[in-house]
């Protein structure tokens, strides 16, 4: 057994090769707000506690602001593309950089309530600001010392919306579940309010030449004031089969038009000078196609959906483009050889594949949380993925084209998912059976009922093994074992034989990855735990063969071996991935921070790439020097 000891500090040989982040996070009955940067070539929104500051329409660089400790909810870029202003449910609103090394310039505390919108003004000098306060739900800060300029009054439950007049006089509009307020400044003050609504008002914009204010509502009114005064000008005129809440409004940047999304699922243009619609259009009828966030960055509107779709409008409503992908947390990551793609599944029940490359992932609807992703290892086989979910069923998905075959069902919690032969997987199950499945023929083999509770599985193609992992075995016993199994015929459950137990873990062993693809080196397996702890086995003779491996500080949730069989990646609940030397333990490479949540998942696309996936939503790739 060879101790690794303590290797000398890792020398940085990884390099960010691209980053593909989820999509906003939505709400049902609540606008989703999006904005990007005066010229529209970035997009700013919120996922979880994480801000996702995107190139636009997709393609370049895209960063990841995760310094909130709880749900972000909005964020917005200042006119001149140098800040971002974010707010969360507590009331947190941080102003950071949106380059270089994007540091956070100030961190406000105005109330302890939600923030639900945030507004620059022209001049890169004030942020306005509205949400749920016990007494106070609005103001006007500086966005370098938090200072307040004056008071945004006027309202006696939550403000939705604000919106600051991108020209002298300045004014602030707000709107939220009582009235519209307007106020004028700086230092801002209550000038006056109006009632027209009958329903919350869940949007307030100035157009961008600051001639005229407009505000959208639950009751499908939309109403247009005068931008100085805040005297109402006219009311739209309600559309045919317009119905439900407006969620948000956008003004074009030549203020000749306003684009609309409501309950009713509709993308609607509007001349504002009539107050009459122009154009619409739809995703669909579909509950997850209703549009609840709205901007207008350049020539075309762009929504976003409640699934978290961002399509881009033309100008007689048709998409013109879709940026689709997961929402949720990705629970696990696998790389598909025969199709060169990766392949996550997230706990919003989708299925995603992309490549390297990216920028985009490509989004199959499996409406069950997805458990494990198993991505064929050999070209020649042709391509599927297998995908285990919550409904305890096994599924093949294509990751060219996303389609997904009709579910096995195993019937049982599966704890893990490997191959075990071209076309047969094998998992363990939380009832504490061993379960081989034909997923071409889409048959169970065979049953072993194993003598614990397991908590992972691993096995080897090439080499016949399979390596179950079970929980403590009882009182007064410190280490989990590991039982190794050969397997003489895929087909016949009673040719897996136990070989013996390996004994070094004293946690959870949460995986385990044999090697066993070339067939000029020994079959090991790789093993890793809760308390962030991996071994090194050599399968032949039961022995350890590296042990110390402990430079995680947390669970190793995933673990994937080099197609050199010299060179393992780990991911760890630290948010690190660590790339480790068979050869020299010493030369491991250490990533720090990948995923804030943690990692779910690592793969190799090459010898010298590798994909992670975490807790954060984000599919992250880098290319590393060996």
């Amino acid at each position: 057994v060879r101790e690794s000891g303590c290797p000398p500090t890792p020398v940085a040989m990884a390099t960010l090769h691209q980053i593909i982040p989820p999509l906003p996070s939505t709400e049902r009955g609540r606008t989703t707000q999006i904005y990007t940067d005066k010229n529209g070539g970035r997009m700013v929104y919120c996922n979880g506690t994480n801000v996702v500051l995107r190139s636009w329409p997709g393609e370049g660089e895209t960063f990841i602001y995760k310094e909130h400790a709880v749900q972000v909810i909005v964020a917005a870029v200042s006119p001149n593309g140098e800040w971002v202003a974010s707010g969360d449910v507590g009331g947190q609103v941080r102003v950071w950089g949106t380059k270089g090394e994007h540091s956070t310039k100030g961190q406000y505390q105005p109330w302890s309530g939600p923030v639900y919108d945030i507004c620059w003004d022209s001049e890169n000098k004030r942020i306005a600001i509205c949400g749920e306060g016990r007494e106070i739900r609005g103001a006007v800060i500086m966005w370098d010392t938090g200072s307040k300029l004056g008071e945004i009054s006027g309202h006696s439950t939550r403000v939705y919306s604000c919106s600051f007049k991108p020209s002298r006089p300045f004014r602030v509009a707000t709107g939220g579940e009582d009235k519209l307020g307007f106020h004028e400044g700086p230092p801002f003050k209550f000038k006056l309010s109006q009632n027209v609504h009958t329903n919350f008002i869940n949007s307030v914009r100035f157009s961008p030449s600051g001639d005229l204010l407009l505000s959208a509502g639950s009751d499908t009114k939309i109403v247009v004031y005068d931008g100085k005064e805040g005297e109402v000008v006219r009311e739209f005129t309600k559309a045919d089969g317009m119905s439900g809440s407006i969620w948000s409004a956008a003004w074009s940047p030549d203020s000749a038009q306003v684009a609309t999304v409501g309950g009713d699922k509709h993308l609607r243009l509007w001349d504002p000078t009539a107050g009459t619609q122009v154009a619409k259009g739809t995703l669909g009828s579909a509950l997850e196609d209703m549009l609840v966030g709205v901007c207008w960055p350049a020539a075309n509107p762009v929504s976003v959906a409640l699934d978290g779709r961002v399509t881009v409008w033309d100008a007689a409503g048709e998409v013109v483009d879709t940026i689709d992908g997961n929402q949720g947390q990705v629970s696990d990551l696998t790389y598909d050889e025969p199709s060169r793609r990766f392949v996550l599944g997230s706990n919003d029940g989708c299925v995603c594949s992309g490549t390297a490359d990216g920028p985009r992932l490509q989004r199959s609807k499996l409406g069950k949380m997805v458990q494990h992703t198993l991505g064929r290892w050999d070209a020649s086989v042709g391509p599927g993925v297998v995908v285990a979910s919550m409904d305890d069923k096994l599924r093949i998905m294509d990751p060219a084209t996303g389609a997904l075959s009709d579910g096995i069902a195993v019937g049982e919690f599966m704890v893990g998912l490997a191959w075990l032969a071209p076309d047969v997987v094998v998992t363990a199950t939380s009832k504490g059976n061993l379960i081989a499945v034909n997923v071409a023929s889409s048959a169970i083999l065979w049953t072993k009922p194993l003598p614990r509770a397991p908590t992972g599985v691993g096995a080897s193609v090439n080499g016949g093994f399979i390596a179950v992992a079970y929980e403590m075995e009882g009182p007064g016993k410190e280490l989990r074992q590991i039982e190794l199994f050969t397997c003489a015929e895929v087909a016949n459950g009673d040719s897996v034989v136990s070989k013996g137990m390996l004994e070094k873990h004293k946690a959870d062993v949460v995986k385990l990855r044999f090697t066993g693809l070339r067939n000029d080196r020994k079959n090991l397996l790789a093993t890793s735990d809760s308390v962030g702890k991996i071994f090194i086995w050599d399968t032949e003779t039961m022995q350890l063969v590296e042990q110390g491996w402990s430079f995680h500080t947390a669970r190793v949730s995933t673990l994937e071996w080099n197609p050199d069989q010299i060179h393992l990646v780990s991911g760890s609940l630290d948010r690190s991935v660590i790339v480790w030397n068979l050869a020299d333990p010493g030369k491991r490479i250490k990533i720090d921070d990948v995923h804030k949540g943690g990692v779910t998942g690592v793969c190799w696309s090459s010898p010298t790439q590798v994909a992670s996936s975490g807790a954060d939503g984000c599919f992250i790739v880098h290319d590393i020097a060996l």
